[in-house]
């Protein structure tokens, strides 16, 4: 399977959008995941990472945000301010980054160092 057709499966809430801006954000997260991963894995990796961007872009464009308390007798919402940066970027903050960080988990080694006295 390609990106584009994982993408399709794994976030249908994204197949209103043009096949171009798709192909876009799978483009953009093409650059970002390590040419460590190959094959599949790779695929399924972008697809996950692209799915992520287009989650937070919606975010951003919906004006969006987390409810921060809510209160039920006379009715109270409050919402989490935001940064300046808007929504938060971090790969835990969707369902899709949380993928992208898992699959990447087993692929990516973080080097061992000793400090010699």
């Amino acid at each position: 399977m390609q990106p584009l057709e994982i993408l399709t499966l794994i976030a249908p809430e994204f197949s209103t959008e043009s096949e171009d801006l798709r192909k876009q954000y799978l483009q953009l997260a093409d650059g970002e995941v390590t040419a460590k991963i190959s094959g599949l894995a790779r695929h399924r990796a972008v697809a996950a990472l692209a799915a992520h961007y287009m989650t937070i872009g919606h975010k951003r464009r919906d004006g969006s945000r987390e409810i921060s308390s809510i209160t039920e007798g006379e009715v109270s919402i409050t919402y989490a301010k935001r940064d300046s940066g808007g929504a938060k970027n971090d790969l835990s903050t969707t369902d899709y980054g949380q993928t992208y960080k898992r699959l990447i988990r087993g692929y990516v080694m973080t080097p061992l160092t000793r400090m010699c006295i």
